[in-house]
């Protein structure tokens, strides 16, 4: 939820509407499996405190508009940074090792900085974008685990203009 808090009121808006025209379905909520001290609520507020800015996403005007569609959808919408930074021990993102990648459910969440050796220093926009439409470029990588799934019910459905913006900030 710290990166859905960036969302807009008129996306927030736009979602629910959005939500609220799909037809009902008959499902039971899970059983919460967080373990300890993270299932705990009212540790939630000492957590918020340290780790959450409940701010709506603000543009750099330094940058230019589709740098910014980007910056606002991988940091927000996206939450890439949610899989692809390391945590501290309170869960918290390690922001000075923000996108450097990191481990979750068994898996490893690539390193999406510029750096040209572990991350996409070396990779084009248009690879970037191609990445997060198909799940693979030649000669870089495939989406597997996690992340295919993400390319199939997510980026793939996304469209070109959306998919350059992210590839434009990620790069």
């Amino acid at each position: 939820y710290p990166h859905f808090a960036k969302t807009t009121d008129a996306d927030l808006q736009a979602l629910y509407a959005w939500l609220m025209a799909q037809e009902p379905v008959r499902a039971e909520t899970p059983a919460n499996k967080l373990a300890f001290p993270f299932n705990q609520r009212p540790l939630l507020a000492g957590w918020n405190a340290l780790f959450h800015k409940p701010d709506v996403f603000q543009s750099d005007q330094t940058k230019s508009e589709i740098w910014n569609r980007g910056a606002y959808l991988v940091e927000g919408l996206g939450h890439c940074s949610a899989c692809h930074s390391p945590r501290n021990a309170l869960g918290g993102i390690e922001k000075d090792k923000a996108y450097t990648g990191a481990s979750i459910d068994g898996w490893f969440a690539l390193n999406l900085s510029s750096n040209l050796h572990t991350g996409l220093g070396s990779w084009t926009v248009e690879q970037i974008a191609t990445y997060l439409k198909t799940g693979a470029v030649a000669g870089k990588t495939t989406a597997l685990g996690p992340m295919a799934l993400v390319v199939k019910n997510s980026t793939s459905q996304m469209s070109e203009a959306d998919l350059s913006a992210m590839a434009t900030y990620l790069k």
